[in-house]
């Protein structure tokens, strides 16, 4: 059993960067959209919903990876009810964790249109900007 965690936490760590490190790599060119003196406010919103759009992507790759990780230690668990539990409540946890990020995404895109006056209804998560 000790042999099952000593490989699964570097695999996972090692899964965590391969997933995460393109996001890193490109994350300065999704952030910036304006230079200097001509920014203006779209260009804030549209920071922040880039910003937003960027945790959103990180939290549902570590709901998906606890989620794994709950369905292994159900896997292994042999007879142990307690271990049993301990999966199920992660993967459960994980679920909603991840429903609840996409729902503030949803209400958060909706916030930033409407403070962006975007006529557009789909899709929701883009923002077009019209300055009055």
């Amino acid at each position: 059993m000790k042999y099952i965690y000593k490989l699964l936490i570097p695999g996972l760590i090692i899964l965590i960067a391969f997933l995460l490190l393109p996001n890193f790599s490109f994350a300065q060119s999704k952030f910036i959209v304006c230079n200097g003196p001509d920014c203006t406010i779209c260009d804030f919103l549209i920071l922040v919903k880039n910003a937003i759009t960027f945790v959103i992507e990180l939290c549902i790759i570590l709901a998906a990876l606890f989620f794994a990780g709950g369905a292994i230690i159900m896997m292994t668990a042999r007879e142990s009810e307690e271990r049993v539990k301990m999966g199920r409540k992660m993967m459960t946890d994980s679920v909603i964790g991840a429903a609840i990020a996409l729902s503030s995404w949803v209400i958060v895109g909706t916030i930033m249109q409407f403070l962006s006056g975007s006529s557009s209804k789909l899709p929701w998560s883009e923002i077009e900007c019209i300055l009055k």
